[in-house]
Parts: structure tokens; sequence; C-alpha cells
């Protein structure tokens, strides 16, 4: 059975809106928690700014997939950005690092897998052989990455 909090998770005064029951911080500490985490985002969105991409997340498959795609306009490569690039689409897009695969298209239109080890980026190959070009294929190809780098 699940007891309702009734106080602050922050300062610990008495909560009595329903909301705010439900959230566990009343609006004042809800506020200030939304702006600290909104702080923390921002060194990556601004870094991430550096570069010209798009991303787009594909369900349907066991983990959501989000897919980045380097623009090439200019600006910052994602490959050369790509700590600040992965952490601002995870952000913004709604998910924590493990709670969805990630993939790159990059300015030659190959695809590799993206993956947090040890607080920094790496990429992985999709194939052993050849680069992979299409983004289904990318996407089918993850499970066999995972694979192969599992000893």
């Amino acid at each position: 059975m699940n007891i309702p909090v009734t106080t602050c998770g922050k300062c610990r005064r008495p909560l009595s809106d329903p909301k705010s029951v439900e959230r566990g911080y009343g609006p004042d500490c809800w506020a200030s928690i939304q702006s600290e985490a909104q702080e923390h985002k921002k060194p990556f969105a601004d870094a991430a700014a550096q570069s010209d991409y798009d991303y787009h997340v594909v369900t349907g498959q066991a983990m959501p997939v989000i897919v980045i795609e380097d623009l090439d306009r200019g600006g910052k490569s994602v490959t050369n950005n790509a700590d600040a690039v992965y952490a601002a689409v995870l952000a913004e897009a709604g998910y924590g690092p493990g709670e969805a695969k990630v993939i790159y298209r990059d300015s030659d239109g190959c695809y590799d897998g993206l993956a947090l080890s040890d607080g920094k980026v790496q990429f992985y190959p999709l194939r052993r052989v050849e680069r992979v070009k299409s983004e289904a294929e990318a996407i089918a190809s993850i499970k066999w990455a995972e694979q192969a780098a599992t000893p």
C-alpha cells in the first residue's frame, strides 16, 4: 500500500494540494528543482549549439532509438562534439543514459552507434565490414553490434 507523501521532499512543509502531494514537492520547491535541472542541462545545450544536427526518436523496438544526424552546415561536427550533442539530445528527448539506444549519421551518410562509457561518449561500428548507410539497417544492426562487443 502506497502512503501519499504529505510533506515537501525539499523543505518538509505540509502539502495539501493533490498535485503537490502526487509530485512530493510544493509549487515553490518544484519550480526551484525544475530551474536547477534546466541550469544543469544548459552547458550541454550551449556546447551542442556549436554543431548543426537534427534528431528524431524511433519507437517500436525493445528500446527507443534516437537517431542523430550531422547536418554539416559549417558548424562543429557532431563527431568532434559528441559528448555535448549526446547529452543535449537525451535531455531534450526526455531520456536518461541507458533509457534509449543512440545511433549517429555522419556527414558522409554512414551510421555508427553511440554509447556512454565512463562518462564519455564512445562510437561503435554497427557492422564488421561495410559501413551502414540506411537508418533501417542501422537500427537492425544495433543488436549485432552489441552481441559482437560482448566477450
